[in-house]
C-alpha cells in the first residue's frame, strides 16, 4: 500500500468526517475530469490541522458569488443558466421584509420547478453592520499568524513523540529496515501537515469578505461555535410546518458596498413535496454571516478554489422576524413536458444505472435517476479493482443529438445501503464512508441532473464512476454505455 493511501486508511478509520465536508469532497472531484486524490487526501489534512472548511471546484457548497443577467440569476458556479424564462415565471413577494437596526432583509421573489426552489432576497446594510462583518477585508487577521505557531509547534510535538514511539515500538528487534520505513512514513506525513498549515496563511490572502445568510439557526448562548453557528454548516428550511434539511445554494450579487442580490436555491425533491405543487416555506432564526471570496483577477494554483469561512474571520448578524411565503410550481408545470421512463438502463459489472424521469421546463430540464450497486462490502472500500463499491461520486456526461455536451450538474438526492443481513440505512447523501460495517450490501442511489436548456430533441446519457487506483497516482474511470433518450 503506498503512502497516499495508507493516508486515507489512516484518516477513515479514526476521523468521522462530518456531512458538509463529505459533500465538499463530492463536489470538490466533481468538478475535475481526472482529479488527483492528493487533492482530497490535503483538504481532509487541512481540515484537521486548521478547522477549516476549504472547498475546491466553482462553487461553494453553501455560498457562492455570481453575477446576473437582465434580472436572471447567474448561476455560473453550478454550470448551469437559468433560462431567460425566469423573469416570466418569478411570482413577485410583497411586505416581507426583516430588519436589525438599520440592516434590512427583503424577500422580494419566488420561483419553483421541478426540484428547484428560488427565493429572491434585497440585503441593505447599515455601514456599521458592513464594517462588523469586514466586508472587502481579506479573511485573514493577525491571529491567524498566531494560529499557525501554534500549530507547527504542535505538529512538531506530534511528530517528535511518533519518533520516540518507533524506537520504544523496535527497541527489542534488529529489524532496523522496518523502524526506519516507519520513521520516514512520519516525516512524510510531518512535512505534508506542516506545509499545508503554512499554506493555509497564504490562501487566507486570496481572499476577501462577501455576505451569505443562514436560515433557522440556533440563537447564540455564550461562546460561538463556528461549525454550529454560521450558514455553511448546517440550513434548514420549514415547509408546511416541519422542519427539514434540503441542499441549499446561494448565489451573491454585489450590487453596491452595502447593497446585495441574493438568490437562494433549495432543491427540493418528490419525497421532500409528498406530491404537493403547491406549499409554504418558512425561515425563522435567520443570520447574516460572512463568507469568502476570491479576490478578482486573483489566481490559485487549483482552478476555482474557493474558502467557506475562517474561525478568526467569521461575524454573524441574527436578524429579527420571519419570512413565510406560499410557493407554487403549477404555472410552470403547466407548461413543461414531463417524461416517465421504465426501460432506460445500463449496467457495468455490480452496477445498473437507470433514468427514470426527465421533466422539460421553460426554465431547465431535469433528470431523476437511480444507480443500483450490488456486492458492496466495507472491507473494500478503497479496493475498486473488479467492482465498483461505494463511489467517491457518480458523473454524468450529457450530450444532444449532434454530439454537443450540454451544461448539467448532478445532486445526490439520497443514499440507501440495504447489508447483506437485511438491514437498512439511510446515509447522508454524498457520504463516502458511513463508518459502517457491512457485507454483500446494496447501495440505492438517487440523483437529480440539472441541465441548461438547449431545444435539443435527443438527449444521451453516460455514466462513469470514478474510483481510486491501486497505484495511487490518480482515479480509474469505469463507464457505463451511453443512454439516448427521444425528448420528442
Amino acid at each position: 500500500m503506498d503512502k497516499e493511501e495508507q493516508i486515507i486508511m489512516d484518516l477513515s478509520k479514526d476521523i468521522k468526517i462530518p456531512y458538509s465536508y463529505d459533500v465538499a469532497i463530492r463536489t470538490a472531484l466533481n468538478k475535475k475530469r481526472k482529479p488527483n486524490i492528493m487533492l482530497l487526501i490535503r483538504n481532509v489534512i487541512i481540515w484537521i490541522v486548521s478547522a477549516l472548511s476549504v472547498l475546491c471546484g466553482s462553487f461553494g457548497v453553501y455560498a457562492a458569488t455570481g453575477g446576473e443577467i437582465n434580472g436572471i440569476p447567474a448561476f455560473e458556479w453550478l454550470g448551469i443558466n437559468f433560462s431567460s424564462s425566469y423573469v416570466d415565471y418569478k411570482q413577485e413577494v410583497k411586505e416581507t421584509t426583516t430588519t436589525y437596526n438599520k440592516t434590512s432583509v427583503e424577500l422580494v421573489g419566488t420561483l419553483a420547478s421541478d426540484y428547484v426552489t428560488v427565493l429572491e432576497f434585497d440585503v441593505k446594510l447599515s455601514e456599521e453592520d458592513k464594517q462588523y462583518l469586514r466586508l472587502g477585508e481579506t479573511v485573514y487577521t493577525e491571529q491567524d499568524d498566531i494560529d499557525l505557531e501554534k500549530s507547527l509547534k504542535q505538529i512538531e510535538e506530534d511528530y517528535q513523540r511518533s519518533l520516540e514511539n518507533v524506537d520504544e515500538m523496535y527497541s527489542n528487534t534488529e529489524d532496523k529496515d522496518a523502524a526506519q520505513q516507519m520513521k520516514d512514513d512520519r516525516k512524510d506525513q510531518y512535512v505534508l501537515q506542516k506545509k499545508y498549515a503554512e499554506e493555509r496563511i497564504e490562501e487566507f490572502k486570496k481572499y476577501i469578505n462577501t455576505i451569505q445568510l443562514g436560515f433557522n439557526k440556533e440563537s447564540i448562548d455564550g461562546e460561538i461555535d463556528f461549525f454550529e453557528n454560521f450558514p455553511h454548516s448546517k440550513d434548514n428550511i420549514i415547509l408546511d410546518g416541519e422542519e427539514i434539511w434540503c441542499r441549499n445554494y446561494e448565489n451573491v450579487v454585489k450590487v453596491s458596498d452595502n447593497e446585495y442580490k441574493v438568490y437562494h436555491v433549495f432543491l427540493l425533491t418528490d419525497d421532500d413535496l409528498k406530491g404537493k405543487t403547491s406549499y409554504n416555506i418558512t425561515l425563522k432564526n435567520n443570520i447574516i454571516a460572512n463568507n469568502a471570496q476570491l479576490k478578482h483577477g486573483e489566481d490559485t494554483q487549483h482552478e476555482g478554489f474557493s474558502l467557506a469561512n475562517t474561525p478568526n474571520n467569521a461575524r454573524r448578524i441574527d436578524i429579527e422576524g420571519e419570512f413565510s411565503v406560499d410557493v407554487s410550481k403549477d404555472k410552470i408545470l403547466a407548461d413543461s413536458n414531463i417524461i416517465k421512463l421504465t426501460d432506460k438502463k445500463a449496467s457495468y459489472k455490480n452496477v445498473t444505472q437507470e433514468i427514470e424521469e426527465i421533466s422539460i421546463n421553460p426554465i431547465q430540464t431535469i433528470i431523476r435517476t437511480k444507480t443500483i450497486i450490488t456486492g458492496v462490502a466495507s472491507n473494500k472500500r478503497y479496493d475498486y479493482e473488479d467492482e465498483i463499491q461505494n463511489p467517491l461520486w457518480v458523473e454524468f456526461n450529457i450530450t444532444d443529438e449532434n454530439g454537443n455536451e450540454l451544461k448539467a450538474s448532478s445532486f445526490e438526492t439520497k443514499k440507501i445501503l440495504t447489508k447483506g443481513d437485511g438491514t437498512v440505512e439511510e446515509w447522508y447523501p454524498g457520504d463516502i464512508d458511513g463508518m459502517s460495517k457491512y457485507s454483500n450490501g446494496t447501495f440505492e442511489l438517487t440523483e437529480y441532473i440539472i441541465v441548461e436548456n438547449n431545444n435539443t430533441n435527443k438527449m444521451k446519457i453516460t455514466t462513469s464512476f470514478p474510483a481510486p487506483s491501486k497505484e495511487g497516482n490518480g482515479e480509474k474511470y469505469h463507464t457505463l454505455a451511453p443512454i439516448e433518450i427521444d425528448l420528442t
